[in-house]
């Protein structure tokens, strides 16, 4: 199973302590999941399809508990992928179907006229655990979360260009949580791509064991990450240490050890003798052989000197 599938699992099996709560995760997943059907004499139904069988059953839960309204399950084929069932719900045109479909903000009917909502209806979102239950029932019905070992991404696939930027305000109503929008293709995405933030909207829904594995794969990769640097920063000075090296032999090779002085013989002779050995090891050996203090920015003076006067001398 993905990361996402997991992450709904146990969103799916959250307790709902208030009826308020109920409602506002009812209708984040219908705005998400759900399609209205119209048939004959303007009568409204619904149709909801999930490929998650404990969401399909979290929801036909909540429907039965908050409208009484019968629920017809039905299981068929993902049409993208034979392998994975899909789950539809399916409520049968009626007066409780319109009424379900004004009370999850899916419609608004005024003055015998039918409208399709764009934004989200605020009685549902007036309080914050409202509003966490309804971001959370968004993500059930259209939101994924990528596997945070390849990246880290959280989106909600909406319809609507204005409904998205609803939803991205809603989201902004937390403290430190932001959201971008962009189209693809013709669905419009709210998501967030901020390592921190989306580990605190996966807490913000209530998946907390997701949030665990989350962080810390984010902890192991930031470790592996610092020691990769760090192992590419010891080679990098290796590789500059070798090729110093080489350099300053070669300038050594080059000069006459009777003109120059006893401090840049001594230093001259100690390179010739130890070429894989850099300036930090050149003044510890020289330091136990002269039985005193030699500092490596002593010896790299030197070592400096030397390949000055072979360049004069050339």
């Amino acid at each position: 199973m993905s990361f996402s599938s997991d992450t709904k699992n146990e969103l799916a099996h959250i307790p709902i302590e208030k009826d308020c709560c109920a409602h506002a995760e009812l209708s984040g997943f219908m705005r998400g999941a759900a399609s209205v059907s119209l048939v004959g004499l303007g009568r409204l139904g619904i149709v909801a399809k999930t490929d998650n069988n404990a969401i399909a059953r979290r929801i036909k839960s909540l429907l039965a508990n908050l409208y009484k309204e019968p629920v017809r399950l039905m299981i068929g084929d993902n049409p993208f992928d034979q392998n994975i069932h899909e789950y539809q719900l399916v409520i049968d045109p009626s007066e409780a179907a319109k009424k379900i479909i004004a009370r999850t903000g899916m419609m608004r009917f005024t003055g015998g006229e039918t409208h399709m909502r764009s934004d989200i209806d605020k009685k549902l979102v007036a309080t914050k655990c409202c509003r966490k239950a309804y971001i959370r029932g968004l993500f059930l019905g259209a939101g994924s979360i990528n596997d945070p070992e390849k990246s880290y991404h959280l989106e909600y696939v909406l319809s609507s260009d204005e409904y998205a930027k609803a939803v991205r305000r809603l989201i902004s109503t937390f403290t430190d949580l932001h959201a971008q929008t962009c189209k693809r293709r013709n669905d419009y995405i709210v998501y967030n791509n901020r390592a921190d933030e989306v580990g605190d909207l996966l807490s913000l829904m209530g998946a907390h064991a997701q949030v665990l594995k989350y962080e810390n794969t984010r902890i192991i990769k930031e470790v592996r990450g610092h020691t990769n640097r760090i192992s590419n920063c010891d080679n990098a000075n290796v590789d500059r240490a070798i090729q110093a090296a080489i350099e300053q032999t070669e300038a050594i090779a080059s000069l006459d050890f009777n003109l120059l002085s006893d401090d840049l013989k001594i230093v001259a002779q100690a390179r010739l003798e130890n070429e894989d050995l850099n300036a930090t090891e050149l003044a510890i050996q020289l330091s136990e052989g002269h039985h005193k203090d030699i500092s490596k920015s002593w010896v790299q003076y030197r070592l400096k000197k030397l390949v000055s006067l072979a360049r004069d001398v050339s």
